[in-house]
């Protein structure tokens, strides 16, 4: 369990909750593509191999994302401060970036599939290009506040934030531990004032 002495950083709060919703825009996402995949696979009269490998493509993306999500929830889970050392702000930073990436490529298959897809079709269904180029902006504005502002912290906190020691500490030359250890030295080690 932390210590009450020291607050989590807002930020590293802030990222933790963040990935909630991302997990919780991957799922629906994942679930979804996931299920028209298999229908596709077995339904070999109406359905095209593009179809399936679109589906297919997208799911793992959005898979993807919520494993990268759940390993780092469980390397910050149990108190650890793994995320406030130099180590962990790296591996967030390149989980965030991975993370953006996927988001990014689930986005673009998307858009580009809305965009080149076959005219024929389009042509008869008008009301669903529309709906799908509405979805394409939707997704793209999910994507600016849900991805790319967690890659922005995780680089800033990795380039800017060192291991300072806690408020209060003297800063000597043997590192907080080793001030903490002088103010004792003098002391015996069985707290008798006489020997």
């Amino acid at each position: 369990m932390p210590s009450p002495l020291i607050p989590p950083e807002l930020g590293t709060v802030l990222l933790t909750r963040i990935w909630l919703f991302q997990v919780l825009i991957s799922t629906p996402i994942a679930l979804i593509l996931g299920t028209c995949s298999f229908a596709t696979l077995y339904d070999g009269y109406t359905s095209y191999v593009y179809e399936f490998c679109k589906y297919l493509g997208n799911t793992i993306l959005a898979m993807g994302i919520i494993f990268i999500v759940l390993v780092q929830r469980k390397l910050v889970t149990g108190g650890s401060t793994f995320l406030s050392s130099a180590t962990g702000r790296k591996f967030t930073f390149w989980c965030e970036t991975v993370k953006a990436v996927l988001a990014t490529g689930l986005w673009g298959w998307i858009l580009l599939d809305a965009i080149f897809h076959d005219r024929n079709f389009w042509d008869r269904y008008p009301q669903w290009y529309t709906r799908r180029i509405i979805c394409c902006c939707i997704a793209f504005i999910v994507l600016v506040l849900f991805w790319y502002p967690t890659v922005w912290y995780s680089h800033y906190s990795m380039k800017h934030h060192s291991d300072f020691p806690v408020e209060g500490q003297e800063e000597e030359e043997g590192g907080p531990a080793r001030a903490g250890a002088r103010v004792g030295e003098r002391a015996p080690l069985l707290g008798n004032e006489a020997v």
